[in-house]
């Protein structure tokens, strides 16, 4: 295994071995900046003292600290770990479903391209919805169409068919094969 680590002004007791032990069956980690973590989890402490000042609403579009996150989660840039978010249904004056955006060519239909600003492409990213608190929005940032809405909801409930389920299929906690 190859250990590549870079890390900035870190001073933690986790030895190599330990980190190595962690790591399982990689053949090759890098391990970058991990101040990044620490920066934020400090501002994640602020933002959840935050007042909410904002009232959000469908079809917008706010930069929202997202975070930095792991594997193949969305994160947020800068000191603020902004990205922009499109709020796909408001849930309440405290949270809403948000599809994360980007501006990297993406295909496939998991993402739904149109664009909001600047007449650049952007990309709603299906595979990373989640709901968020408006604790989170950073500031206002554009909106999509009204026709773009649309589509992109059509397309969204394209990806989230469940096949039908019949009684057969379904147990019961009882283990009886009935719908109850």
């Amino acid at each position: 295994m190859k250990l590549i680590i870079k890390i900035e002004n870190y001073n933690d007791n986790l030895k190599l071995e330990q980190i190595k032990s962690l790591l399982n069956n990689s053949d090759e980690i890098i391990v970058e900046n991990l101040n990044q973590f620490k920066n934020w989890h400090i501002l994640k402490e602020k933002v959840d003292k935050k007042d909410r000042k904002i009232f959000i609403k469908d079809r917008n579009i706010y930069l929202t600290i997202i975070g930095k996150n792991i594997g193949s989660e969305s994160y947020g840039k800068g000191i603020y770990f902004l990205r922009p978010v499109l709020v796909l249904k408001k849930l309440s004056n405290y949270n809403f479903i948000g599809i994360p955006l980007t501006s990297q060519e993406k295909e496939g239909s998991y993402y739904f391209k149109f664009r909001y600003k600047n007449d650049k492409y952007s990309y709603a990213m299906f595979n990373q919805i989640r709901t968020f608190d408006t604790k989170r929005v950073f500031k206002y940032h554009g909106f999509i169409k009204r026709k773009d809405f649309f589509y992109l909801k059509k397309q969204f409930n394209e990806v989230l068919k469940f096949p039908p389920i019949t009684e057969g299929g379904c147990t019961s906690p009882q283990g009886s094969g009935k719908i109850q």
